[in-house]
């Protein structure tokens, strides 16, 4: 049936959303986001942010999700075609986001887990707006558009990919002023080498794919005892042409996508690529037939072979970084044989205090987003010696800390699921019909195996849930189900027969008024907390560059943007809190002796504020150290501030009893 003008303007708001989404990774906080800002009475289109890579894409997402999941919610009321068939993956994403919530709210800051920080950019409302993102790409795109989604998706990687490659041949106006020598110069707009290395290699898999399907599809060509005529030959040449033109760009993207993970030098992301296309092979290997099978099994024989010499090789050489031998054209190269094994001990410090804090909460575990508060208690070694960590640098690790037992099943659940539906679907398909499901597969294992050992972003994260929304709707198409999905099916059933008799009061117009209704109210709030952390974040950047005495700005302009930075937006003001207790602190001295009646205000501005970050963040040691730190350098020149640093000394080392600031405390 045709749609109604509504339906085609909702329709058209959702793929005009999608599309926007697919930018996300251009946009940097400064250059791109915009969100305008009132600074001393004048606008600022383009303000720049904390953690610029990182908050205008979080923030810029969720807006665009909001917005499109109201428009969503219009169609799916008035269009029963759009809304979400039954789904087993979507259900063991619903569970995976209903443990988090369940671990956020008995966890140990709730306000953490749920909103994060502004250098993560997580938070359990962020995978709920993931998990809108997931509903409204199965419910709306339909296995013939996936194509055009997923390609789409390749064409800004190129662009991303071919930064990166600006970058490593020193063009200058690609070259961020913040990384502009050595490991992390390559970074596109991703702003760290790593998360680009787990963008890229997603895209060289599913570039892959598209490349040998195009590779093994049919040409025309008359019968073999016919001769065929000139209008026959225009046509083959045609069609070769064609094929050539669909090759070259597939094959350049897989290829520059590959290059650039090399030129990365992240060694999770290259890890990644090269188990990616193991699966593939493995995947083939499993599903093919007589030669093809042995010829696949040999190359995925081989590409496992390479993933475990690469891990031992980046375990077990120690080499020296200044050695000839450590020089090479290439990052990757360069820095794999310059390889330091404090690496792999600084993940295996953090992995055995995730371990530690998961016996110590093994259920529902210290709430999303507070592995630094499993750190100080319980790192110890190196994990008490080496840099703050606020994530535990592994997807397993990290569930297992702050989600515990539960996180981590529902979080394999949903991998288990991929896998069983994949195959599912894939073996109801045809060889070439099936091969960007198995390269999208391949992508998929690749990114898993980068999050073993790398924290994850929203980059990573638009890639996964894409790739997992393209399984889902291929297995629906494809008719394929889960061995389970009897039961999954069952369940649903039953809801529906409980709700059966609410129809008889709750008429279906007013049942599909008050979602839409609810849904827009929820995108209100949304739009308005998002406007509100983006300021906070940019005010906060402007407390930052002020507060260096090389500038000369006047101290009270710093405090100012701080409590202006602070009370935009209560949630993250935590963050804000951290960064102007360090910077009375630093600067007490110099602000004690040339500014006087302003040093005596930032004080009273740190002892208002203190109170509001210990109860926000109770178990967070990082809050009593660095108020501590604060108070000793103030109690130099005001005796009485000595009994405070004294209290928060002792809070600071019943935390964090290992860690090497605190201990630093007790000999000053």
């Amino acid at each position: 049936m045709p749609l109604r003008h509504i339906e085609r303007a909702a329709l058209g708001v959702i793929w005009v959303g999608i599309g926007l989404i697919l930018l996300i990774p251009l946009a940097v906080s400064g250059e791109t986001a915009f969100f305008p800002l009132v600074v001393n009475d004048q606008a600022v289109l383009f303000p720049p942010t904390i953690f610029p890579f990182l908050v205008g894409k979080g923030l810029l997402f969720r807006c665009l999700v909001e917005i499109v999941f109201v428009a969503w919610a219009v169609l799916a009321v008035l269009n029963p075609a759009y809304r979400p068939a039954r789904s087993l993956l979507l259900g063991l994403l619903a569970v995976a986001l209903g443990v988090a919530l369940v671990s956020a709210l008995l966890g140990v800051s709730v306000v953490r887990s749920l909103f994060s920080t502004y250098e993560r950019m997580g938070g359990v409302l962020d995978q709920a707006h993931w998990f809108a993102f997931a509903v409204v790409l199965v419910s709306v795109v339909r296995l013939a558009q996936w194509r055009i989604l997923l390609n789409a998706n390749l064409a800004v990687g190129m662009v991303i990919a071919l930064w990166a490659v600006g970058q490593h041949f020193d063009v200058e106006a690609l070259l961020w002023e913040s990384s502009k020598e050595g490991y992390g110069r390559i970074t596109a707009t991703l702003g760290n080498p790593i998360h680009l290395g787990a963008y890229v290699l997603v895209n060289s898999l599913v570039a892959a794919g598209f490349f040998v399907e195009s590779l093994l599809g049919k040409t025309a060509v008359g019968t073999a005892d016919a001769v065929a005529t000139d209008a026959e030959g225009t046509q083959r040449k045609t069609t070769m042409q064609d094929r050539f033109r669909t090759l070259v760009p597939w094959g350049l993207c897989a290829l520059l996508s590959a290059w650039v993970v090399t030129l990365t030098a992240a060694r999770s992301a290259f890890l990644g690529l090269i188990a990616g296309f193991a699966a593939v092979a493995v995947l083939f290997a499993y599903l093919e037939r007589g030669r093809a099978r042995l010829a696949v099994g040999a190359m995925a024989g081989l590409l496992a072979a390479a993933v475990v010499v690469f891990a031992l090789m980046v375990g077990v050489f120690d080499r020296d970084p200044q050695s000839q031998r450590a020089r090479s054209s290439n990052p990757l190269i360069e820095r794999t044989l310059s390889f330091s094994k404090r690496t792999v001990q600084t993940r295996l410090a953090a992995w055995h205090a995730a371990v530690e804090g998961f016996l110590e909460r093994p259920v529902l575990g210290w709430g999303p987003d507070n592995y630094v508060v499993v750190l100080g208690r319980h790192g110890s070694g190196m994990g008490a010696d080496m840099r703050i960590h606020d994530n535990a640098h592994g997807r397993l690790a990290e569930e297992l800390a702050t989600k515990g037992s539960l996180g981590v099943i529902s979080h394999l659940a949903v991998w288990a699921g991929l896998l069983v539906v994949g195959l599912q679907a894939a073996r109801r398909m045809g060889r070439r019909e099936r091969i960007p499901l198995v390269f999208a597969g391949g992508g998929l294992v690749g990114y898993f195996a980068h999050a073993l050992v790398s924290p994850e972003v929203v980059t990573g994260t638009l890639q996964f849930t894409l790739l997992l929304a393209f399984v889902a709707v291929v297995a629906r198409e494809a008719g394929a189900s889960a061995p389970f999905a009897s039961w999954y099916g069952k369940l649903a059933t039953t809801v529906r027969n409980r709700a059966r008799p609410l129809r008889g009061w709750v008429k279906p117009p007013i049942l599909g008024g008050a979602a839409v209704a609810v849904s827009a109210s929820l995108a209100g709030v949304g739009l308005w907390a998002n406007h509100a952390a983006f300021s906070s974040a940019s005010v906060g950047a402007l407390a930052l560059r002020s507060s260096e005495p090389a500038l000369g700005i006047a101290p009270h302009y710093t405090r100012e943007f701080f409590a202006e930075a602070i009370d935009a937006f209560e949630p993250m003001g935590n963050q804000f809190r951290l960064f102007l207790f360090q910077y009375a602190g630093n600067q007490w001295r110099f602000l004690r002796t040339l500014h006087r009646a302003e040093s005596a205000r930032l004080l009273a501005l740190v002892d208002a504020e203190a109170p509001a970050a210990i109860r926000l963040e109770r178990e967070n040691w990082e809050i009593p150290m660095t108020l501590a730190e604060t108070y000793i350098q103030v109690s130099a020149t005001n005796p009485q501030y000595r009994a405070a640093a004294i209290r928060q000394t002792e809070a600071a080392r019943e935390l964090a009893p290992n860690r090497y600031e605190v201990r630093a405390l007790a000999t000053r």
